[in-house]
């Protein structure tokens, strides 16, 4: 029986949840650490020594795309996303007469 006096089926089953878990828990250990992956490649990328000042990052990832595919392939990515915003400023020249025209000049 329950510490707590039961006021309701939903505390008696909150109870027993409780006492289930405590159950469980004297057989619980922590799953084992796996050196061998993830957790191991991004210690070994953190333990490089890396000049950085006057890196060049495209040949530095290159040499790493053996070492590190990941990595090198979410560069690729990151690198790739274009830098400059000129589709919408194309959008927005070309949008601009019609909307001004129309809108804010328009005799009522």
């Amino acid at each position: 029986m329950c510490l707590l006096e039961p006021l309701s089926e939903a505390t008696e089953l909150l109870c027993g949840l409780k006492q289930l878990s405590k159950f469980f828990l004297q057989w619980y250990e922590p799953a084992p650490v796996n050196f061998n992956g993830i957790q191991a490649k991004i210690k070994c990328y953190l333990s490089e020594d890396v000049k950085l000042e006057g890196a060049k990052m495209l040949p530095y990832l290159s040499s790493c795309q053996t070492t590190f595919p990941k990595l090198a392939l979410m560069a690729c990515h990151y690198l790739s996303i274009p830098a400059t915003s000129a589709s919408s400023e194309r959008v927005f020249s070309k949008g601009c007469p019609i909307f001004f025209s129309e809108v804010w000049f328009c005799k009522a």
